[in-house]
């Protein structure tokens, strides 16, 4: 693995790093340098591979702890300063996208081919000019940008600020299997968000009669049986696709390449 981040602003020890919630920085706050505790905080960006100065926190302390709240929002709570335990907290508030219709899944949110990728967002001005950004990910360092699949023309007036949601993108299904990233821009600052595009399940199964043999190919609209309920296979499958079951209760399942249309 390789780092290529940006070196932090202030040197520390004992700060607190969370992941912003809908933002996609990492709030870097308080800490210690030269055994003095710290209240500057900053922001690494990402998609910047840098970090920004942000607010001072509500008391220079180290070794405190902190929490993402969702929306752009990180509390910071309680440390330590010169005489002891301290009971300061504070909520630092950006910008956040949030997404509508996408699935979320233990490896993050992501539509399937047929939809469109659609986001409103909290924390910026509502009305102001927003600029997007649409990237294909290839890799966790690196992106590329493909404004000729933006939906959303850059420099629109936007309403993010009031959880307005702005298509972004269709999902064909040559996306299946692809990470994007959205960046948006305005007054209140930057948020950066990432879905994935999954192919759309091409089959289904709706009924199972009679018993088949095993590793026996059976064609499309087929019905079969591995356990004795009544249940239907049924597929949107254009072109025919092999399905093999295993003679038992439990049935083991194989397409063919083909796609769906889209």
């Amino acid at each position: 693995m390789d780092w290529v981040a940006s070196p932090m602003l202030t040197p520390r020890r004992g700060h607190l790093a969370v992941l912003v919630e809908g933002n996609g920085s990492v709030l870097i706050a308080g800490g210690s340098a030269a055994d003095e505790p710290l209240a500057q905080t900053e922001l690494f960006e990402p998609w910047n591979d840098a970090f920004i100065a942000a607010g001072p926190l509500t008391a220079p302390r180290k070794q405190l702890t902190g929490a993402a709240l969702g929306n752009g929002a990180v509390l910071a709570a309680g440390g330590l300063n010169a005489n002891g335990p301290n009971a300061a907290c504070g909520v630092n508030s950006g910008p956040a996208l949030v997404f509508s219709g996408a699935e979320t899944a233990p490896d993050g949110r992501y539509y399937l081919n047929g939809q469109t990728a659609t986001i409103g967002g909290s924390g910026f001005k509502p009305n102001a000019l927003l600029n997007f950004e649409l990237r294909r990910r290839l890799s966790p360092s690196s992106s590329i940008s493909i404004p000729g699949r933006l939906l959303t023309a850059s420099g629109i007036t936007g309403s993010l600020g009031g959880l307005s949601f702005t298509p972004i993108m269709n999902i064909l299904t040559s996306d299946g299997g692809e990470d994007f990233v959205i960046l948006t821009s305005g007054p209140g600052g930057v948020a950066y968000a990432g879905f994935r595009a999954k192919l759309r399940t091409s089959f289904t199964f709706t009924r199972l009669v009679d018993s088949v043999l095993t590793r026996q190919p059976i064609p499309v609209r087929a019905t079969l049986s591995a356990d004795h309920s009544a249940n239907a296979l049924s597929t949107s499958l254009g072109t025919p696709a092999e399905f093999f079951f295993v003679a038992t209760a439990r049935a083991v399942l194989r397409s063919s390449a083909s796609q769906p249309p889209h």
